[in-house]
């Protein structure tokens, strides 16, 4: 196991195993092992340049940045999850709960970033899971409201077409 300070907020940072970086469980900043064979400053463009396309609606560009970040470091979880929302044409992640259209674990993409996902940014995409069971289940309460309303309304016109008729 490698040590080092984080160079943002000077937190103690662990990489075990091969691992190319690790991002800082306190900022959030992703640090690159000393060892590591990958250019951290080529990957840094890469991710930026991605996220830019993602903002700018560029889908195919932007799935074309985290592809190629894949075939650098295929265990970085942050380029599974901008390459699913280049293929959900959302701007970033935030809203990837809300707008996924099916469960989260249906997509190849999101169970691999929640395979190589470590630290906080594995809590932040458990947290996505848990934002969307809870958005499922305000939506089914919102059903069962509509669906009483729409028998409270048909009980009412059917009484009121009752009470017209005698």
């Amino acid at each position: 196991m490698i040590t080092v300070k984080c160079d943002s907020c000077g937190n103690s940072l662990h990489f075990e195993n091969d691992a190319t970086f690790v991002i800082c469980e306190f900022c959030l900043t992703t640090t690159y092992s000393p060892f590591s064979s990958i250019s951290a400053l080529n990957l840094d463009i890469l991710v930026r340049r991605g996220l830019l396309a993602l903002l700018d609606e560029e889908w195919s560009e932007a799935r074309k940045c985290f592809d190629e970040i894949l075939t650098i470091d295929s265990e970085y979880a942050p380029a599974y999850i901008g390459r699913l929302c280049a293929k959900l044409y959302l701007k970033n992640d935030f809203n990837l709960p809300e707008h996924s259209g099916k469960p989260l674990a249906t997509y190849e993409d999101f169970r691999n970033a929640m395979k190589y996902a470590t630290g906080d940014y594995l809590k932040i995409l458990e947290q996505y899971c848990t934002t969307q069971e809870l958005n499922k289940g305000e939506v089914k309460k919102a059903v069962m409201v509509i669906a009483v309303a729409i028998v409270i309304l048909i009980v009412m016109a059917v009484g009121s077409a009752v009470t017209s008729i005698n």
